[in-house]
Formats: C-alpha cells, sequence, structure tokens
C-alpha cells in the first residue's frame, strides 16, 4: 500500500501545470458546497495493534455566510465502535460563535460572547480543531489551501481524473524521504468527498493509517439550523450530567421560564407552559437535596421571601427523586411553596451546570434575575431582587 501511494504521487510530478490547475479547481468546488450530509467509517491502523480503531460518523454543515467568525454550521455525531469498555459515543457542534463538543463523560464549550480568544487562534481555533472536523469540506478545502500555499514544507500534488470521480493525492517529504502521504478521491462534479486516506510517520514505530469512507443518502436531510435547545434535546444525558459551565443560565434572565411537567411532594403534578402567566412573582429554587449548602439555601430564600412586601411563591425543584430526602430538606410547605420532584429535565433546560441556582421569575413568566449558588447574603439578594419585581 505505502509504494502504491508514493508512486501515485511521483506521477503528478510530470504533470504540474496541469495539477495546479486542477487543484483549484478541486478546491472551490469544495468551498462551493452548501448542505452536506453524510456517513462515514474511519479506521485507525496502527502497527502494534491486532484491530483498527473504528469510529462512526454522521457529519452535517450548513453555511451561514453572516457569521465572520466561521461561515457555516456543523455537528459532528461519533460512535467508539470497538471501545475497549463498549461503544462511546460523542459528539462536535458550532454555530453563530459556539461551539460544543462531548466525548468520554466530559462537555466543554465556548462562546465568544465570554471569550473570543479560543475562536482567533487560526487554525488552532477551536471551531477547526475540534475532533473530526477535519473531515468537513470546508475544512478539506481549507487544508489543501494551506499545503498548496505552504513555502516551508515539501509538498508535493497529483491529479488523476476518472469518470465520476477526481483523486488528489499529496505528499509531504523531509530531507528526501517521504513522511507523509495521502490520498482523496471526490466525486464529481459535486466534489463531495468520497474517501480520504492518510499514511503518516512512515518507516517510524509510529506509523499509522487513518482511513475515512463517506456514503450519502438519496434523500439527505434539511439543512441544519442548530441551537442550544435543539442540541439540549438531542443530547439531554451530556446537557443534563456532564456540563460544567453555567453560560447558558446566565443568558436566561430576559426570557420566558422553559416549560416543565413534574411531580409535585404531594402526589400532584405541576404543568406549566412557557408563556403562562404566574399568581405571583416566584422564585424557582433548582437545589440538590445531597448536595452541600442546600439546607442553607432553603433558610435563605425562606427568610427572604418572607420579608417581601407582598406574597411571592416559591418553587422548590428538586433534582432528587427519593421523596424521603426531599421532604428531610424541605419539611412541612409553608404558604405560597410547591415543591417538585425529579426536575433534573428543568435544570437541563435552563441550562444550569452546577447547583444550587435560584431564579427569579416575574407575573408575566419572563425571568428577571438568577443567582448561581450561595452566598451569605443570599436573604438580603432575594429581598433586594424580588422587591422590584411586579
Amino acid at each position: 500500500m505505502k509504494s502504491g501511494i508514493i508512486t501515485f504521487c511521483l506521477l503528478g510530478l510530470a504533470a504540474s501545470a496541469y495539477a495546479s490547475e486542477s487543484l483549484d479547481s478541486v478546491i472551490g468546488g469544495l468551498e462551493n458546497i452548501g448542505c452536506f450530509d453524510a456517513r462515514a467509517r474511519l479506521a485507525v491502523s496502527l502497527p502494534l495493534n491486532n484491530d483498527d480503531i473504528i469510529y462512526d460518523l454522521d457529519i452535517r454543515q450548513s453555511p451561514n455566510s453572516s457569521d465572520r467568525l466561521y461561515p457555516l454550521e456543523y455537528l459532528i455525531d461519533f460512535t467508539y465502535v470497538n471501545a475497549p469498555s463498549g461503544p462511546s459515543q460523542g459528539f462536535s457542534a458550532y454555530f453563530n460563535g459556539n461551539h460544543y463538543r462531548y466525548s468520554t463523560g466530559r462537555l466543554q464549550e465556548y462562546h465568544v460572547s465570554w471569550d473570543s480568544i479560543p475562536f482567533n487562534m487560526g487554525a488552532g481555533s477551536v471551531q477547526h480543531t475540534a475532533q473530526f472536523a477535519n473531515l468537513l469540506p470546508a475544512n478539506i478545502a481549507r487544508e489543501l489551501r494551506a499545503m498548496e500555499s505552504d513555502t516551508l514544507h515539501d509538498y508535493r500534488f497529483s491529479i488523476i481524473r476518472r469518470d465520476g470521480t477526481v483523486d488528489v493525492g499529496v505528499t509531504l517529504d523531509n530531507d528526501g524521504e517521504t513522511v507523509m502521504s495521502r490520498k482523496y478521491r471526490f466525486e464529481t462534479p459535486s466534489m463531495r468527498p468520497l474517501s480520504i486516506t492518510t499514511e503518516s510517520n512512515i518507516g517510524a514505530i509510529s506509523e499509522q493509517i487513518v482511513s475515512a469512507t463517506f456514503t450519502y443518502s438519496e434523500t439527505p436531510r434539511s439543512c441544519l439550523n442548530l441551537s442550544e435547545e435543539e442540541l439540549a434535546k438531542s443530547y439531554a444525558d451530556a446537557f443534563a450530567n456532564y456540563r460544567v459551565s453555567n453560560f447558558a443560565i446566565s443568558q436566561l434572565p430576559g426570557k420566558q421560564l422553559p416549560s416543565f411537567r413534574l411531580p409535585r411532594a404531594d402526589g400532584k403534578r405541576m404543568i406549566y407552559n412557557r408563556g403562562d402567566a404566574l399568581d405571583s412573582p416566584t422564585a424557582v429554587v433548582l437545589v440538590d437535596p445531597t448536595a452541600g449548602f442546600a439546607d442553607a439555601t432553603v433558610k435563605a430564600v425562606r427568610e427572604g421571601v418572607s420579608a417581601l412586601p407582598y406574597p411571592a411563591q416559591t418553587i422548590w425543584a428538586c433534582v432528587s427523586t427519593a421523596p424521603m430526602a426531599v421532604e428531610e430538606l424541605i419539611g412541612e410547605e409553608l404558604p405560597g411553596e410547591i415543591t417538585l420532584l425529579n426536575a433534573r429535565s428543568l435544570v437541563s433546560d435552563t441550562g444550569a451546570a452546577s447547583l444550587p441556582v435560584v431564579i427569579l421569575v416575574g407575573r408575566d413568566g419572563r425571568v428577571a434575575d438568577v443567582v448561581l449558588g450561595y452566598n451569605n447574603n443570599l436573604a438580603e439578594v432575594v429581598i433586594q431582587k424580588m422587591s422590584i419585581l411586579k
């Protein structure tokens, strides 16, 4: 396999002018791909492993010309098929200055409104370096163009056209030795990738071969229109259990309280639909009875609400499913209080990554403010912020 790839690339040297012209057309074709919907299987072959490492991928991209950081959005869903502990899933997503990546029980997120630096590091920017993002047509084009214009390294290119396909070969030489060889195959005239095979660290103990094969449905899905709400629905477990950033809930003020249908401690069920009016200004307290500061939070919120100049409502949204643990924390409900069980879905929908959280909501159902965590002045904060609610 190695000698075949090298021979392929050497053939291209005899037609460098034709190859250069054709390479520009290939790159242009990749850049002009709009909505993209593909499945792929990626295999990694290592000399010391008996079996290949296999990933199944679901890759989608859509153009977004209004995004100055990166003029597209993408969603890459992947499964590590033969992971030692069983199949392992993850995803990478980008849209409108927001980037999420989840793998092995960790959800990372980046938001340009919080910190623009990770998005402005050239080829090392987070939107470019997510796992498998190099398989997006836009990033394949970016990488080919970067290699074509690279004056520091000895890249060589070849083009072979066949009926319905075009093969692009790339080699990287170092001191006369080929250290990397890659072969792309694209469908023509669409320029959708069909396969990519890369042989790197050639001749070294760390030599590896990475091959990706793409397939396409005859009825592709509609273009992406990503939002955090859509991602949280599609990857509920990741957002509910592995989120470590409070970015989303910090953006909640000014928005409507999310809908929820949750069991009450008295055996009934509370149903709230987004946009519904409330009987009075309300403190929605997201709390875990088993976590630190739970008792102190309940005491402080009750102290603050009882001092208000009007009868406010308090909703204790407990993530626990154990009635005894909730009863031990809340005790007997006071007038105007409602206790909810199993409120993990509400925690996820609000975007809270850590508890406790106090969400202050006006009569119109719109969130006025959010208090993250517990502090010794929580009662005073509740009084101050809820006194001005109507």
